[in-house]
């Protein structure tokens, strides 16, 4: 009888070392399948996803304000919204009088339409418009993220300059200090 038992607990733990053995085999298999997923993409393509997922928007130019910063240059009041005409949110946007790029002091997307891509499809709608980089100004602890995610369009043409702070107005404004106006 005691043979038979100790024949049964070596069987039991074989069973056991095989199963533990599967067990490590499928959890160095799931983690290696993991691994592979999280395979870095490249910027191209990567852009292109985002790309591809952008929203249809339309710029409309609600009016031209004088925006001290950018004198001589223009500044507008632009309302975004989508291609079935609901407003989804503005931007005030103004032009270097060197026309080299565009300077964006204030972005809002409406809470309900916001990580849906309205804003960074009118950055791409501006980029196409004016091929020129644009400037954020004084992007606030919230807007990093988007601004962020915004720049990975790098690859397709989307050029976002670094942001330029308050403190930093005057030295921009030194760049057409020869212009009239």
């Amino acid at each position: 009888m005691w043979k038979q038992n100790s024949g049964m607990i070596r069987l039991r733990r074989r069973i056991r070392e095989m199963c533990e053995r599967l067990k490590a085999s499928y959890w160095w298999e799931a983690q290696s399948a993991r691994q592979e997923a999280k395979a870095p993409i490249d910027p191209f393509t990567r852009a292109n996803q985002i790309f591809e997922r952008l929203p249809k928007v339309e710029l409309r130019l609600v009016k031209a304000w004088p925006w001290s910063f950018c004198v001589p240059g223009p500044s507008y009041d632009v309302t975004i919204h989508r291609s079935d005409g609901l407003k989804v949110g503005s931007l005030d946007l103004g032009v270097s009088p060197l026309r080299d790029r565009i300077y964006i002091p204030r972005i809002d997307i409406y809470t309900e339409h916001q990580r849906q891509g309205y804003g960074t499809a009118a950055l791409w709608r501006l980029a196409r418009a004016y091929d020129v980089p644009i400037t954020p100004i004084h992007v606030v602890y919230t807007a990093q993220g988007f601004w962020s995610r915004a720049g990975h369009l790098a690859p397709l043409g989307l050029t976002i300059t670094g942001e330029l702070r308050l403190g930093h107005l005057d030295q921009e404004r030194k760049r057409w200090r020869h212009l009239p106006g």
